[in-house]
């Protein structure tokens, strides 16, 4: 079988280790998790990140997580993180920009992986 790469996302990161993708309800962005990294937006036709996400204790490393798009428009994201927390964050209005945290739901009695 043979593959041919489309695109490459982000090739100023180097090798990244990729975890999961999922793109939104029109197929325009796709949002990326990195291990050991913060969660990552993309424009499915430009190679460029246009945001990450951050929160002081979100972290993803020992185990294979899923990301999602939500809200009537897509306009935030969620992952898991290894603190047995989810995540939920706003899509910024402006390319570059870091996505706040919008709420994170504790309680969770092991790693949220979905």
């Amino acid at each position: 079988m043979f593959f041919r790469e489309l695109i490459h996302y982000d090739p100023m990161a180097g090798k990244v280790s990729g975890i999961s993708a999922c793109f939104n309800t029109s197929g325009s962005h796709v949002l990326a998790l990195r291990r050991r990294l913060p969660p990552v937006l993309y424009a499915t036709q430009n190679p460029n990140a246009l945001c990450q996400f951050y929160h002081p204790q979100y972290y993803n490393s020992c185990t294979m997580k899923t990301c999602c798009f939500a809200g009537d428009e897509d306009e935030y994201v969620l992952s898991g993180s290894d603190d047995f927390n989810l995540y939920m964050w706003s899509i910024p209005e402006d390319d570059g920009e870091w996505g706040k945290s919008h709420i994170v739901l504790n309680g969770h009695r092991s790693i949220v992986n979905q």
